[in-house]
């Protein structure tokens, strides 16, 4: 559905769909970007100059309702001076269709979740991927895809 290098940073502009007035998208895009995680492509962030961000990129293909969604992204562990969290989400076409907290403290993992479309996107309709922490973390997000059978 989507290619890491494509990914274009769009925090706190109109094509923002997460935009909220008390959040402050300064992002150092030096702290964002393509890289290999493990030998795998990724789109990757580090939190400590970029605690905002919003990327967007055109969807590489049709999706339909109903059809399966998946991603995975790694995290390595969350720190933050105060207890807090982080926002994971994406949106198809503008509109928020996952979303995901995680705490802050907390251990390294990989989300890797499932979740259906609920509704037709066409190729090249808009696709966001929005990350909001709190701390100096690092995050990869390793894949975002159509298709494929959920474990």
């Amino acid at each position: 559905m989507v290619d890491h290098e494509a990914w274009t940073v769009v925090s706190g502009g109109a094509s923002d769909p997460f935009s909220a007035t008390n959040i402050d998208p300064t992002c150092d895009l030096a702290s964002t970007g393509y890289e290999l995680f493990g030998g795998e492509p990724s789109f990757g962030i580090d939190t400590e100059r970029c605690g905002y961000v919003t990327v967007e990129q055109p969807a590489r293909t049709n999706i339909e309702a109903g059809d399966l969604l998946h991603y995975r992204l790694w995290h390595f562990e969350l720190r933050a001076a105060e207890p807090a969290t982080a926002r994971i989400a994406f949106a198809l076409d503008r509109r928020t269709v996952h979303e995901l907290e995680l705490a802050i403290p907390g251990p390294s993992g990989l989300d890797a979740p499932y979740f259906e479309a609920p509704f037709d996107v066409s190729e090249g309709a808009p696709v966001h991927f929005h990350l909001q922490n709190h701390g100096s973390n690092s995050y990869a997000l390793l894949e975002l895809t159509v298709g494929g059978v959920a474990p």
